[in-house]
């Protein structure tokens, strides 16, 4: 999933194996995503009132 999504973090785990970069989703019930953020550090992460207000503002 995480290739699929876009989100590998290479060779930044133990041993050197790909990771996870820290995201957010926001999906359709058909399972399009229509919104992302994505950071680099893993310590950055949205409010809640941020990704809801991203919600509110989708089509």
């Amino acid at each position: 999933m995480i290739r699929r999504y876009g989100v590998v973090h290479k060779k930044a785990g133990i041993g050197g194996a790909d990771i996870a970069r820290p995201a957010e989703f926001l999906v359709d019930r058909n399972g399009i995503v229509r919104w992302r953020n994505l950071t680099e550090n893993f310590r950055v992460r949205l409010r809640p009132e941020q990704i809801l207000a991203a919600a509110r503002a989708l089509p």
